[in-house]
């Protein structure tokens, strides 16, 4: 078994490479998180998952310490916060105490199930239907999809694998 190499991979026009994923920004107009959502899907995309520190502070630079909208929300069903598209639980590096209180129709900006990265990287809950302008990060897999293999491999999954012929 060989893994390929994952930093060699090709990303579509206007979108930058940044480890596994290819990134790109949009300026929204005045739109909830629901419609950023689809922002990115029309672009087979979805909004970024962030996991890892060293993602989170490449969406920082890409959004050059502002607000935007990311992919973590609470799911309707299990009440789970997930990334939304690979519902991964993966959690999320920094959060506010928001987080936990966004249930809490107490709190300003907690009434929904959805998620924006602030200037300092922290997550932060937002209804999902609060119309805000801040940029959008949308992700999505390489053109060649990080799991091509040389000649004379053979791919499965993200592995690469060569038969040798035994006499």
């Amino acid at each position: 078994e060989k893994k390929p190499d994952e930093f060699m991979h090709t990303c579509e026009s206007g979108w930058t490479s940044f480890t596994n994923s290819c990134y790109r920004k949009y300026e929204s107009e005045n739109m909830n998180w629901n419609n950023a959502q689809r922002q990115c899907e029309f672009n087979d995309a979805n909004l970024v998952s962030i996991e890892s520190k060293s993602e989170n502070d490449y969406v920082g630079q890409m959004l050059h310490n502002r607000e935007g909208f990311i992919g973590y929300k609470k799911s309707s069903l299990n009440g789970a916060w997930t990334w939304y598209g690979s519902n991964s639980q993966i959690a999320p590096i920094e959060y506010s105490k928001a987080m936990y209180d966004a249930d809490d129709s107490k709190n300003s900006r907690n009434n929904g199930r959805c998620t924006l990265i602030d200037e300092k990287g922290i997550f932060q809950p937002i209804d999902c239907e609060e119309k805000i302008k801040v940029p959008i990060i949308c992700e999505q897999a390489p053109v060649d999809e990080l799991c091509s293999c040389a000649n004379g491999w053979v791919k499965n999954g993200c592995s690469c694998y060569q038969q040798n012929k035994r006499k």
